[in-house]
């Protein structure tokens, strides 16, 4: 036997698929690996999913397509083909297993296809669909693959249509994702109980690795049941459908319920390439706002990254300034001791003249006492005297020359070091500058590359503004075509019934009328004595079957103009409700609704300029002459060209 599950895309069908095992049907060889997105694992066939893949490619659809599949696919060679191909695949994933689980969301799509290869190999089938709210099922599939909320729950509507219609009237089961979570126990009697299966495996030995894998971390995006099914800003198919399934999993399923599957089934199978493009559009706008998005992010990163390079470059140049400060606080050191040195090399410079001056004092005085020595030999012992003075005083002077001498050698090594260190601070200061100059240089460069972020992200801000007022201007547009199309679709329903009253009344009266006349007849062969009185009973019949022609020619003239006011009210709503061409969409509304209003004439359906000037009552209320017609001039019987 083997237990389908037909769920679609981020429905919690992988985790019902995992119960399963747990109670004792047996998984695929091989499996489809676990990724970000799905952490827990999808325990599906990737060889089967791949299988799904290549059978939708060939009937020009995919996983995400909406539309319902080409009515011809079943009949095709390649649909024949593919048979034997899937049992293969089939029995090389599962070989001779007695219980198995087969899950794959495509399956839903291609149901139909899997019954009738279970068929062939004389499997058994049991049906388990799980149910999940499609707001929640829409958000899931915009995180995982940017795809637009509305495309979302399209796709949730064909998935659990389609599945459902292929599925009926086999053995099946409907069940809810979070009773998978909240009663996993209860959940597997009451599989057990409605698909007739006894599962291999008992509670005591399944329930560890329930309690283990099941969780509500399982579970993102949650909403209630009433965000949707009271919220009449979601599609009438989608609330209604939702609100069905979940009543059958409460109460079970019953004929009103399918009928109504069945209707909006055929009515979305119909209407969905009418609006696929419009769909289209704003799933592409979506995609849009989102790569924009993204854009902005990025160039917000791009800018904090600039401004952390701009706040660098402040803070390495404020280092640079304070390094300077150094530098000149050290030049002026190096000066003020410089300027000592040259100070003291003077008075080194004055001592040494000072004592050149002694000593030519001193050979004067020398020669003086020679020849007083020679003149005056009787003041030998005191020129002698005198002489030993100066002598010490000659030698007290070289000594403090070599002094000066020595020191004046110190004082030139000391400005060699004043002049290297002077160098040194030439050098750094140097340095300094050329910093300075390439932080200047880079600081100019940020703040360069921080102005054309500026007018990017202007750019892309005024891209996102442009995108957002479209999407509303479709919306608002979309949203007052449907409502125009249902007043249309009512007023027609309206003329129709008024019509087959009428018709229906005048057969009556014409049956009468036959019967009156046969009647007459009868009574004038079964006496002639009444000839007179039949004459007359005969006139009195010819001018009420007068009366009744003449009635019949006024219903039939009321029919023809029925018939034309249908012909033009549905030629009329063709026109509004076609999508146009692609640049209808680019153009304001004002003008797109001149352009229908230029089709309607030529097509000789309903000239708007022509109607206002004919009916001045029309031009003083200032409306729409193709509303006010539909409203009050087609009862007034109002001409429309």
């Amino acid at each position: 036997m083997a237990v389908l599950v037909l769920g679609m895309h981020r429905t919690g069908s992988s985790a019902i698929t995992r119960f399963l095992n747990f109670l004792g049907c047996t998984l695929p060889h091989t499996l489809l690996d676990a990724n970000p997105t799905n952490p827990a694992g999808h325990w599906e066939s990737d060889a089967i999913r791949a299988f799904n893949d290549g059978m939708l490619a060939e009937a020009g659809s995919a996983w995400s397509d909406w539309l319902p599949m080409h009515a011809d696919w079943a009949k095709s060679q390649t649909y024949q083909d593919n048979l034997p191909a899937a049992a293969k695949v089939l029995d090389a994933e599962f070989g001779d297993a007695a219980l198995f689980v087969l899950k794959d969301p495509r399956i839903c799509r291609l149901a139909g296809f899997w019954y009738e290869v279970l068929a062939q190999r004389n499997i058994e089938t049991a049906t388990l669909i799980p149910l999940r709210n499609p707001l929640e099922v829409a958000a899931s599939l915009c995180k995982r693959d940017r795809m637009d909320p509305t495309i979302g729950q399209l796709l949730w509507l064909r998935h659990v249509l389609d599945a459902e219609f292929a599925s009926r009237g086999r053995r099946r089961m409907f069940t809810h994702y979070e009773e998978l979570l909240d009663n996993w126990s209860g959940l597997a009697d009451r599989l057990g109980e409605g698909l007739e299966i006894d599962w291999p495996r008992s509670r005591a030995a399944f329930a560890a690795d329930a309690t283990a894998f099941l969780s509500h971390d399982l579970r993102h995006h949650v909403r209630q049941p009433a965000d949707i099914i009271e919220n009449a800003a979601y599609s009438r198919w989608l609330r209604e459908t939702y609100a069905i399934l979940l009543r059958w999993i409460a109460y079970g399923e019953d004929d009103e319920g399918r009928a109504r599957l069945d209707a909006i089934r055929q009515a979305f199978n119909e209407t969905g390439e009418n609006f696929f493009p419009v769909v289209t559009a704003l799933s592409t706008a979506h995609r849009e706002i989102e790569d924009i998005s993204r854009d902005r992010h990025s160039l917000a990163l791009r800018v904090a990254e600039l401004t952390q390079v701009t706040d660098d470059a402040h803070t390495e140049k404020f280092l640079a300034a304070d390094r300077l400060d150094a530098a000149n606080r050290r030049a002026e050191d190096l000066d003020r001791q410089l300027d000592l040195a040259f100070a003291q090399l003077r008075d080194a410079g004055d001592a040494q003249q000072q004592l050149h001056l002694s000593l030519e004092t001193a050979d004067r005085r020398s020669k003086l006492l020679d020849e007083e020595l020679a003149a005056v030999r009787n003041r030998l012992a005191q020129a002698n005297g005198a002489l030993a003075t100066t002598q010490t005083s000659l030698d007290d002077a070289t000594r403090t020359v070599a002094s000066l001498e020595a020191k004046l050698q110190s004082t030139r090594e000391e400005l060699s070091q004043t002049v290297l260190a002077h160098a040194k601070k030439d050098d750094l200061l140097t340095a300094s500058g050329d910093r300075i100059a390439a932080l200047d240089a880079d600081l100019d460069q940020a703040r360069h590359q921080m102005k054309e972020a500026d007018l990017r992200l202007d750019s892309l801000c005024l891209r996102i503004t442009q995108a957002d007022a479209e999407i509303v201007r479709w919306q608002t547009t979309t949203k007052q075509l449907n409502v125009e199309r249902q007043m249309d679709h009512q007023e027609m329903e309206g003329l129709r019934a008024s019509l087959k009253l009428k018709s229906n009344d005048l057969k009556m009266q014409r049956h009468r009328h036959e019967q009156e006349i046969a009647a007459l007849h009868g009574e004038t062969q079964a006496s002639v004595a009444r000839n007179v009185e039949l004459s007359i009973l005969h006139v009195q019949a010819m001018e009420r079957a007068d009366s009744l022609s003449g009635q019949l020619q006024e219903a039939r003239a009321y029919a023809v103009l029925q018939n034309d006011h249908v012909h033009f009210l549905r030629e009329t709503l063709r026109i509004l409700a076609a999508p146009g061409r692609w640049w209808l969409r680019l153009v304001p509304a004002g003008w797109a609704k001149a352009i229908k209003d230029k089709t309607l004439q030529r097509e000789g359906l309903f000239d708007a300029d022509s109607y206002r000037n004919h009916y001045p009552d029309v031009a003083d209320a200032g409306g729409d002459p193709l509303l006010h017609y539909v409203s009050h001039g087609l009862e007034e019987g109002r001409l429309r060209t």
